[in-house]
């Protein structure tokens, strides 16, 4: 009875813990003025072009009290390009961005592509803790990531055609325990050239003990027609 009694609260907390992170879905590639299309946390109070974009999943996020996650489930077969128009806000919260669930997804070839057009300057800013990023096609923007806390795992991204593909630097808090694996920075799976980042492709300043690729297969990572790959 003593061994059941554990077992059972056991599962009772693993689904707590599963249950305790928020899903939020990104259905719709667009990306429209936050002053006019306002946002709200309460979704019957948002703007229903606001709702279900990229800016409000990351508003949710911040203004969610628990870890969270954003998934994509935009219609339509083959890849969608989220054109940012306007910044996103920096993540200070704990979230894993996923696009490996959107439909159709294949590792190096990510079915959702961020799409700076050389206007916005970083897709994410990640200032909070234990943040994971993958799956995703970012690229034209003059810093890819920008990492500003410890914890985070950046893994199988396309990241290209940027200034600096991945910014994990600090001038306050030292950066330490991050993971950087299977991401392809300055090329795509194809190899072109075309591709490529004109400055770092992995840039680190005051972090240290961060695991940047690996020996196992799929977590080594492709860093091409770059001026400096790391530094």
């Amino acid at each position: 009875m003593k061994k059941l009694f554990v077992l059972l609260a056991g599962i009772l907390m693993l689904n707590i813990s599963i249950n305790a992170q928020t899903i939020f879905y990104v259905t719709k590639p667009g990306d429209y003025d936050p002053f006019i299309y306002q946002y709200n946390y309460v979704d019957s109070l948002c703007d229903t072009t606001m709702y279900g974009t990229l800016q409000w999943a990351t508003r949710k996020v911040n203004d969610t009290f628990g870890p969270c996650e954003i998934r994509f489930a935009i219609a339509g077969a083959g890849q969608h390009i989220i054109a940012l128009n306007y910044y996103l806000p920096s993540i200070r919260n704990t979230v894993t961005i996923d696009g490996t669930t959107q439909p159709g997804y294949q590792n190096g070839e990510p079915s959702i592509i961020i799409d700076g057009g050389n206007t916005v300057n970083i897709c994410f800013i990640i200032q909070n803790q234990q943040c994971e990023i993958k799956g995703l096609y970012i690229r034209k923007f003059s810093v890819g990531l920008s990492v500003l806390s410890s914890y985070f795992k950046i893994y199988n991204n396309v990241i290209n055609q940027c200034i600096d593909g991945i910014e994990i630097m600090s001038n306050n808090v030292e950066i330490t325990g991050g993971e950087v694996m299977g991401n392809i920075i300055g090329t795509d799976n194809t190899m072109s050239v075309l591709l490529n980042i004109s400055q770092y492709g992995i840039a680190l300043g005051n972090a240290s003990n961060n695991v940047i690729g690996g020996v196992q297969t799929g977590k080594g990572n492709i860093i091409a027609n770059c001026y400096v790959g790391i530094m």
